[in-house]
């Protein structure tokens, strides 16, 4: 199996939970084999952190700083 078999779609829909069993288990391991698809999968499960505010910042807090001008 290759990266270019694996998309981004692939990933995202694994973490999702919408692979078949099959494909969860065929991603997973390109996932174990490929750095780049490794860098990949953080990168998503950083954003999607994010998404759910797990480490983003307060709008509050970045209101309240101040400036650089």
């Amino acid at each position: 199996m290759t990266k270019n078999w694996v998309t981004v779609a692939d990933l995202s829909a694994l973490m999702d939970g919408e692979l078949t069993e099959e494909r969860q288990q065929q991603v997973i391991q390109a996932v174990k084999q490929d750095p780049e698809l490794r860098a990949i999968w953080q990168r998503l499960h950083i954003a999607s952190d994010i998404i759910r505010d797990d480490h983003a910042i307060e709008l509050d807090e970045v209101a309240e700083e101040p400036s650089e001008t």
